[in-house]
């Protein structure tokens, strides 16, 4: 059960105070799919992930958090065009959720935070897959910015000498890169990302669920299924496979 309550956010860019809907507690059963998106009811909580000021249009994960945003940035073309995503078409064909996510994901950038900015990006193609086919080329070019700050993130954590839990948060963060450019139909790019990721898993101990969702990832890229998967069906792959195995023993 998922419940809710207002909760007063005063807004770090215009100082209003505005009563927002917040999450205070729920539960969660399932799987999640390969990019990590939870399983319901957790899922269905979304709109309550971003918050936009309605004075303003700050948008953020909370809109009290600290940002160098200012109010002047945020009336401007730059802030509010969406040209990135949807080219000339108007606004409205983006999912209004999208949208919130998208505007956090540039106020992320311009807080220099590249992680959190992926990751909004990231909500918003989930948004965009919520509202079926009408979006789902929208969501195609939100997975590519999301996977393309993911990349830079990779480059300069490869960069650093790291133990065996920082070479463990690269592959998982290169798990989600991978998923989402497959989702995406870049396929190749993909392909790529696995093979690299396969290399480092096997310089590495890990949890071996990692080294299945790589195989498996693999495996639709090279049936070229780019539609929604989840751990489980990873994980639960290999069982299938090992049950050929010891029947065809026998």
């Amino acid at each position: 059960m998922t419940m809710t309550q207002n909760y007063p956010y005063t807004c770090s860019v215009c100082g209003v105070t505005t009563e927002l809907h917040v999450i205070i507690s729920m539960s969660m059963s399932g799987s999640a799919d390969l990019d990590l998106r939870p399983p319901e009811p957790y899922r269905s909580t979304m709109p309550y992930w971003v918050q936009t000021c309605p004075h303003c249009g700050f948008a953020a994960g909370e809109i009290s958090r600290d940002t160098s945003v200012t109010r002047e940035w945020l009336a401007s073309e730059e802030y509010a065009s969406l040209a990135d995503v949807i080219g000339d078409a108007p606004r409205s064909v983006l999912p209004a959720l999208a949208r919130e996510f998208y505007l956090a994901s540039k106020c992320d950038l311009a807080d220099g935070n590249d992680v959190d900015a992926g990751y909004s990006l990231m909500h918003a193609a989930w948004a965009c897959d919520d509202a079926g086919d009408v979006a789902a080329s929208f969501a195609s070019r939100l997975r590519i910015m999301s996977a393309e700050l993911f990349e830079g993130m990779l480059a300069d954590v490869d960069a650093e000498e790291g133990d065996n839990d920082k070479k463990t948060l690269s592959i998982r963060f290169r798990l989600m890169d991978i998923d989402l450019l497959r989702r995406a139909g870049e396929l190749d790019r993909a392909a790529e990302r696995c093979s690299e990721t396969k290399r480092l898993l096997s310089t590495m101990e890990c949890d071996r669920t990692l080294a299945l969702v790589t195989a498996y990832e693999q495996d639709l890229i090279d049936k070229s299924d780019t539609d929604i998967h989840t751990v489980q069906e990873a994980v639960e792959a290999e069982t299938t496979l090992k049950d050929i195995l010891e029947e065809i023993s026998k």
